[in-house]
């Protein structure tokens, strides 16, 4: 079934628009992905939700794509590279378990995302160096574990969404926003912890 996956995909190069792939265990997924001989290059939009370690080789060449929704993908830091250079990305949804926690921060600094408008971050620790993200509107993130910073750096925010068990990662996020220079509307959501 995985080299029919490959070869479906290497079929549908020229049409295939949208693709979710969703997989509760088979790590064999990630060679079946890294062996597609075509790529769908005019994908538009993608959701992986299985574990892929790293992106496939293909992915870097996506030129089209507008929206990425990733969960359980555990990949390295390094793939936010390939991310950040996709020319066309909107629309970016890192979900639980996107990167490998290793204590590092996913840290988002001056180069690429050149269109994206709106980033999801879930469960992770994330920093925003100064010009980051330059088109960014809204931002959303859920469940950090211990930070968040740099949220001053994003000069084009017009929203904020945070929640968190941590009272002072909302009261952090709060005071940035009331004196950020665009002024953006914060929906700040303290959590019970369980």
């Amino acid at each position: 079934m995985l080299e029919e996956i490959s070869a479906l995909l290497s079929k549908l190069n020229g049409s295939l628009r949208s693709l979710k792939i969703s997989d509760m265990g088979n790590s064999s997924l990630k060679k079946a992905l890294d062996e597609v001989a075509l790529p769908p290059l005019l994908l538009c939009k993608i959701e992986i939700g299985c574990r892929l370690g790293e992106l496939p080789p293909w992915f870097a060449s996506l030129k089209h794509v507008v929206k990425i929704t990733l969960f359980r993908a555990q990949l390295q830091l390094e793939d936010l590279q390939v991310l950040r250079n996709l020319p066309a990305l909107v629309n970016l949804n890192l979900r639980g378990e996107s990167f490998v926690y290793n204590g590092e921060n996913l840290v988002f600094d001056r180069e690429g995302f050149a269109q994206l408008k709106l980033l999801t971050i879930v469960r992770d620790n994330v920093s925003f160096k100064e010009g980051a993200v330059r088109s960014l509107e809204i931002l959303k993130i859920f469940y950090p574990s211990k930070s968040v910073n740099g949220i001053e750096h994003l000069h084009g925010l017009k929203e904020v969404h945070i929640q968190t068990e941590n009272d002072d990662i909302i009261e952090m996020v709060k005071n940035i926003a009331a004196n950020h220079s665009n002024r953006p509307k914060c929906f700040a959501k303290l959590l019970k912890s369980a």
